[in-house]
């Protein structure tokens, strides 16, 4: 028996390295890939959670300053001022009109939603 023959035969052999590379390549850009748009993903919905509390703060800042605006008027309630602040922080464009208009409108506006007519 000979070893030359066992060696010819090894030795002629392709060998499948490169193979096995290109398929590791393959996966490793497809995993690549994939694990960028999942950070591409959780970046977007990480900043809208930012920006949902950040609005979040931003309302109740508003509600502050609602009440507070409200303790001006002196014939109103606690009662009234809670009501009061509460229909007009209902959405942005309640506090938005509250906020542009002159302390004599404010207190219009807050005896419109007393009586139910705002």
């Amino acid at each position: 028996m000979s070893f030359s023959r066992v060696d010819e035969a090894t030795s002629s052999k392709p060998k499948s390295k490169s193979k096995k590379l290109s398929r590791s390549d393959a996966f490793d850009g497809g995993y690549v890939e994939m694990a960028a748009n999942f950070f591409e993903k959780m970046e977007a919905q990480m900043g809208e959670l930012v920006s949902r509390m950040g609005f979040e703060k931003d309302v109740s800042t508003a509600r502050k300053q609602v009440f507070d605006a409200l303790q001006i008027m002196e014939d109103l309630t606690f009662e009234q001022r809670l009501k009061v602040t509460s229909r007009i922080c209902d959405n942005s464009k309640n506090l938005d009109i509250f906020f542009c208009l002159t302390d004599e409108n404010k207190a219009n506006m807050v005896q419109l939603i007393i009586e139910g007519c705002y």
